[in-house]
């Protein structure tokens, strides 16, 4: 035997104690009642409320594991493209370095050959000039 969660309804004294035979009774007044018959679609629905409540708090739950992976994936991303964007700079500033080294070796060989120029020229005209 067990306790109901029902008062009777006779003496409304005591809960009432569920008999071998599946009956309910008043310990107070002796009185025995039929136990109400269970209401199966508010069980269904509380259990439902509970599967929604129980599967939204995991949800929530997850939620914030998985904002926190995806915004250390994100930094990390972000930090690869910068790496990979410093080492392109860092090849485009040596290239045209290399670049302006060879405007400048090619400059001094303009200069130089023009000088040579100008100096066989001056040769050539003393050489033929009258006396």
């Amino acid at each position: 035997m067990s306790k109901s969660l029902f008062d009777c309804p006779n003496c409304g004294q005591a809960q009432l104690i569920e008999t071998a035979n599946r009956t309910l009774q008043c310990p107070n007044c002796g009185t025995e009642y039929a136990p109400p018959p269970p209401n199966v679609v508010d069980n269904i629905m509380a259990r439902a409320e509970l599967q929604r409540i129980d599967r939204f708090t995991r949800r929530a739950e997850g939620m914030a594991d998985l904002k926190a992976s995806e915004e250390a994936a994100s930094q990390q991303r972000t930090q690869k493209f910068l790496d990979e964007d410093r080492v392109r700079q860092e090849m485009l500033a040596a290239q045209l370095a290399e670049r302006h080294r060879q405007e400048r070796q090619m400059l001094n060989g303009i200069i130089i050959a023009a000088i040579l120029l100008v100096v066989i020229m001056v040769v050539i005209l003393s050489v033929t000039a009258p006396r």
